[in-house]
């Protein structure tokens, strides 16, 4: 099954968003993320991005002194979102 949605989030001051999907296989998570301001290309080469639960996206190879710092603001906005998902449906 894939989940896809739309997820804000906060970086370097500004409010930016993005599509978010998930897929799952197993006990294997896959994540897919496509920036919409292409502002941030320059820390995430044409806005996309994906990795999966085993190895996370710290295994990323991206480049950018700032990679980590927006991974984890666009991290925590998924899991905020699959939190409220996961609230709503006992």
């Amino acid at each position: 099954m894939i989940r896809a949605f739309t997820i804000s989030f906060d970086f370097d001051g500004k409010t930016y968003l993005a599509l978010a999907s998930i897929s799952q296989k197993e006990r294997d998570i896959s994540y897919f993320v496509r920036l919409y301001d292409d502002s941030l290309y320059r820390i995430i080469p044409e806005g996309n991005v994906s990795y999966n639960s085993a190895e996370g996206y710290t295994k990323l190879s991206l480049k950018h002194p700032l990679a980590d710092q927006l991974m984890t603001c666009i991290s925590k906005s998924i899991n905020a979102h699959l939190d409220a998902c996961n609230k709503g449906n006992p």
